[in-house]
């Protein structure tokens, strides 16, 4: 009797061995599976059996869960390998939006990560707000008639089309090219109704008959 609570103790031990690793899965099976082997030839370990079959069984499944996380380490490192910085432009932040909410979406533990993924996530999102930010910033100036000469305004935007270019914010960015042609515009009539303004009259009328042929 007390030979076999030894031996019971012993198969007790190697049934409850946890896999680590996955390059020692093999190893692990054989020796359960050769205990089993072992134990077919004696009817009195029926009990020992079942435990040894439900720990194979076991073994698989830690096999698959150690692949997963494997497997998932490999896709969180692709993941991390986006990272904005201050030249990103608004369609590479698109970009890497969707491909990494693609690459979420083939976790097979996603809640491991979750929390890292959401801060990636809002960097790229807080980087097209101050994109964004910039191009309100220019339509702010362009209502303001105290703002910064036109010029300058037109500098500033143009800077930004590398930014909004390829993404989907393009189209808002340039109908505000619109506003900038009309301010134009606006300020070429005035500065000549100024110097209309300045004329002596006798010239101011010699110089609207002139303008009255191309009307």
């Amino acid at each position: 009797m007390q030979a076999k609570n030894q031996i019971a103790g012993k198969f007790n031990q190697l049934s409850n061995q946890k896999l680590q690793h996955i390059q020692e899965y093999e190893a692990q099976k054989i020796q359960l599976q050769n205990s089993l082997q072992l134990l077919s030839n004696y009817p009195d370990f029926s009990d020992l059996k079942n435990l040894l079959s439900n720990a194979l069984n076991r073994l698989k499944i830690q096999r698959e869960q150690l692949e997963k996380q494997q497997q998932d380490h490999q896709i969180i490192q692709q993941i991390r390998s986006h990272k904005p910085a201050p030249s990103t432009t608004l369609h590479q932040c698109e970009i890497a939006i969707q491909e990494i909410e693609k690459q979420t979406a083939r976790l097979q533990f996603p809640q491991d990560y979750q929390t890292e993924i959401d801060q990636l996530l809002q960097t790229f999102k807080n980087q097209i707000i101050s994109h964004q930010n910039k191009l309100q910033q220019i339509q702010e100036q362009i209502a303001d008639e105290n703002s910064i000469t036109l010029d300058n305004i037109q500098i500033e935007y143009a800077k930004l089309d590398s930014i909004f270019k390829d993404s989907s914010h393009y189209q808002a960015y340039q109908q505000l090219q619109q506003q900038i042609d009309q301010l134009k515009l606006q300020n070429r009539e005035n500065q000549i109704i100024e110097i209309f303004q300045q004329l002596p009259p006798e010239q101011r009328i010699n110089l609207f008959k002139k303008l009255s042929a191309y009307l």
